[in-house]
């Protein structure tokens, strides 16, 4: 028997869930929100309900379950508290994550190790992590340090109903369970915040990883002499420097609010986003340490290892000059590497949100049979940054500051913005620019030439952004924390 539902939440939660996935068992029939904005409106085909006309909805239209598609646990429960009393125990509620992954095995299997391991009484360290597999990647050489160091600690992960576990997509859960696993192999041990063992736990070092700095439950008592310390996982936050047409840019106050400020009493990272910190609001200064950011290390050793290199790649890039890109929308420029190009081959790696649908990593792939292109659907960009002789891309991806490491020049393609202060940033200065094909097409022919022209005005711009780049950040790191505080 199909089931009507209607989703509490119109949000980008909401908003993302695959209807058609679950057509089979359920029927979607209207959104359901509390705000005046979009009460009233459509989104993907379905009405948008007020809050406190749910209860006479849910009775003309035989709705049978609520799906509370809200990120933050502490409001989700809150709402679901709200909503059965005013529903009663007839309409059943539904958690979004479950029902979002209730086909998926990995899922399943996760809760499981999240759940299952025992926490002890004390630890050296935890590190409170996103679910995002790239910016647990990204903190990972900070973990190990501290399992090569002999001490204890423990991955955590956000509730297990936390609204970023449905974000982040199917592809990044099963990602991430194979991260996971091996972790657990290796005697890394991870939990979630929802196993109960965790807030008797007495905490020495909690350290957040994670792009905002709220993963760290500051309200838990972990002991009086614990430390609160956030470090950077992404080479700089782009959405504080662009916003398209009626987009509200993300401000700096968001990220850095005042109250977590006072909750953090060190944060670390690289020079240039330390100073880039600093410049916005002084009043961090003090709890700056410029000590770089773990990534670093992990970038560091792959650089000077060779990355496995799949063999299909080594075949189709043989003799050739090879461009690497991680724009968002690649298909304007694929004209530019045509199928009989043998000269020049085009590496693409697609963002890892645009993989939770399966049916855009199809249509992606199909690019392979149409133009000189691979697509990177590769763990990291350790082998594409490799192989390839340079890179095209744009203002918003992040890989542009991690590619700098690899001293080959950089095209960042300039789009038309309404808001941007990019322009004063020493990675803008560090970079090419092009704003139209024709520009485009000139940087890939001095690439295919060897040549780097700008390269004595651009050098002291990737010399700044590239300090502190010696394989030894978390070895730092672990010294400052455990020696010197």
């Amino acid at each position: 028997m199909i089931k009507n539902y209607v989703i509490y939440g119109a949000g980008r939660l909401g908003r993302s869930f695959n209807i058609e996935e679950h057509s089979e068992c359920y029927q979607m029939c209207a959104y359901c929100d509390a705000s005046p904005e979009k009460v009233g409106t459509q989104i993907n085909g379905y009405p948008v309900i007020a809050k406190n006309g749910l209860k006479d909805y849910c009775a003309a239209n035989n709705i049978d379950m609520i799906v509370i598609a809200l990120g933050d646990s502490g409001v989700k429960a809150k709402v679901a508290a709200e909503l059965r009393a005013m529903l009663g125990e007839e309409i059943h509620l539904q958690d979004y994550t479950d029902l979002y992954y209730s086909k998926h095995e990995d899922w399943n299997c996760l809760k499981k190790t999240l759940m299952k391991n025992e926490v002890p009484e004390y630890i050296d360290a935890a590190f409170f992590s996103t679910v995002f597999a790239y910016f647990v990647e990204a903190g990972i050489p900070l973990v190990e340090k501290y399992r090569e160091k002999g001490k204890s600690f423990l991955l955590v992960f956000p509730y297990l109903d936390d609204g970023e576990w449905s974000f982040a997509g199917h592809n990044n859960l099963g990602r991430l369970r194979k991260m996971i696993d091996a972790y657990e192999e290796k005697g890394i041990r991870c939990i979630s915040l929802s196993n109960p063992g965790l807030e008797g736990c007495k905490i020495k070092i909690c350290y957040n990883l994670g792009y905002w700095l709220y993963y760290i439950p500051y309200n838990w008592d972990f002991g009086s002499s614990r430390k609160n310390i956030a470090i950077q996982i992404t080479p700089f936050l782009a959405h504080q420097y662009i916003k398209y047409d009626d987009e509200e840019v993300e401000q700096f106050e968001t990220v850095f609010r005042e109250d977590l400020r006072n909750k953090v009493d060190y944060f670390i990272g690289s020079e240039y986003f330390c100073d880039w910190i600093v410049g916005h609001d002084k009043t961090w200064g003090n709890k700056m340490l410029r000590l770089g950011y773990p990534r670093m290390d992990r970038l560091y050793k792959t650089m000077n290892t060779q990355p496995e290199i799949p063999k299909e790649w080594l075949d189709a890039i043989e003799g050739k000059t090879v461009i690497f890109s991680a724009l968002y929308n690649i298909e304007p420029y694929l004209a530019l590497f045509p199928k009989d190009n043998s000269d020049t081959i085009l590496i693409w790696r697609p963002h890892p949100l645009s993989l939770r649908h399966k049916e855009y990593v199809e249509k992606i792939r199909k690019y392979e049979e149409n133009y000189s292109v691979i697509v990177d659907f590769q763990p990291g960009y350790y082998a594409a940054s490799s192989v390839s002789d340079a890179l095209i891309s744009d203002i918003e991806v992040s890989l542009n500051l991690n590619y700098l490491y690899y001293q080959k020049p950089i095209l960042l393609i300039i789009k038309e913005v309404q808001y941007g202060d990019y322009e004063d940033q020493a990675w803008y200065k560090a970079m090419y620019k092009a704003r139209n094909t024709d520009e485009v097409i000139s940087f890939i022919s001095m690439i295919e030439a060897g040549k780097d022209y700008e390269k004595e005005q651009l050098q002291p711009y990737r010399d700044y952004m590239t300090s502190l780049f010696d394989g030894q950040v978390c070895e730092r790191i672990y010294d400052f924390v455990e020696n010197r505080l």
